[in-house]
């Protein structure tokens, strides 16, 4: 917050990146390569890549997976979902 001559200015930033995508808006960090929406069809599943948790689906059932390799076939058991 800066004041010159009785005028207040406020700067705020920030950094990411809004995807809509299927009819889907997703709000996550910036991605510098490829990612994909997820659809398991019940809310809070987790979602795992490579073993590892990434996220867990949204109320809707949808979740955004960043930070995958662009050009590269995925698909079970690289990323899996699993109700708990």
């Amino acid at each position: 917050m800066s004041s010159v001559g009785g005028l207040t200015a406020t700067r705020v930033g920030a950094s990411g990146a809004v995807i809509l995508m299927d009819g889907a808006l997703f709000a996550t960090r910036t991605s510098d390569d490829a990612f994909a929406l997820v659809r398991t069809g019940e809310p809070n599943v987790e979602i795992y890549h490579e073993n590892r948790p990434v996220g867990r689906s949204d109320a809707k059932g949808e979740a955004l997976v960043p930070d995958l390799n662009a050009y590269e076939v995925i698909g079970f058991p690289s990323i899996r979902a699993t109700i708990r």
